[in-house]
């Protein structure tokens, strides 16, 4: 939320978001895009577990916690726009379709109330290709990898010349040799981070591969249409 009435998230808890009615994006010309909203908002939030006790929203009770569910079989409510059938794995995912909260036949939910919903997973290669969107550099992987080995050699070299350096004794090929491997161990360090290295697109591209499969939180154990109840089996999650 914004304004006076606005919430402080910087005191070390998990924090719960039921809704994103309000939710703050980086960019508000694109708030017309909802595919860019829908990746700007759940890029900045990671699936913890499904409530499994009521949160009731009263002065007064700001401390009172919940429990959340992270593993097991949850029953969850289908608001993806689609079927989901019986073994598909399935990802959190965020609805911004005014008409889906009509859809829904649970009651005592405001149709107006935007909310973390689940979808068909990804496939492999639909999360690859995701993942390499408006990334330069990508597919110079062997020279990536080039480029690393060429830096870890140059501070492995360096290495060796200072010990060298070292057993003679001389104060300034000791000065020289330490300096060298200084200039050597930047250089591997911006090998990866360089915004125009060969590894960058790489880097990036496996964060991003990351992040999208981290999105995959269990598999469907029944068959759900839209707004029906939906049993889903809690995984655990890694990033590859």
């Amino acid at each position: 939320m914004n304004g006076k009435n606005a919430c402080n998230y910087f005191d070390g808890y998990t924090h719960c978001f039921s809704a994103v009615n309000a939710w703050k994006l980086s960019d508000d010309t694109k708030a017309t895009d909802d595919a860019w909203v829908k990746e700007d908002i759940l890029s900045n939030v990671s699936f913890v577990g499904v409530a499994n006790t009521e949160y009731v929203p009263k002065k007064g009770y700001e401390q009172q916690g919940f429990v959340a569910q992270v593993g097991g079989v949850v029953t969850l409510i289908n608001e993806s726009g689609s079927n989901i059938n019986p073994g598909d794995k399935v990802m959190l995912d965020l609805n911004l379709d005014p008409t889906m909260s009509m859809k829904s036949r649970d009651k005592g939910i405001p149709r107006e109330k935007v909310r973390f919903t689940v979808a068909k997973a990804y496939t492999s290669d639909e999360i690859i290709n995701k993942a390499q969107e408006g990334i330069a550099n990508l597919g110079k992987g062997d020279a990536c990898l080039v480029d690393v080995e060429a830096a870890k050699k140059l501070v492995k070299d360096a290495e060796a010349a200072l010990k060298t350096a070292k057993k003679s004794r001389v104060e300034d090929d000791i000065k020289a040799a330490k300096t060298t491997l200084a200039d050597a161990k930047a250089d591997a360090k911006t090998t990866l981070n360089a915004p125009n290295s060969n590894c960058s697109g790489l880097k990036k591209f496996l964060d991003n591969y990351q992040r999208l499969s981290n999105r995959v939180i269990g598999k469907s154990y029944s068959f759900a249409r839209p707004g029906d109840r939906l049993e889903v089996g809690l995984q655990p999650r890694n990033p590859y």
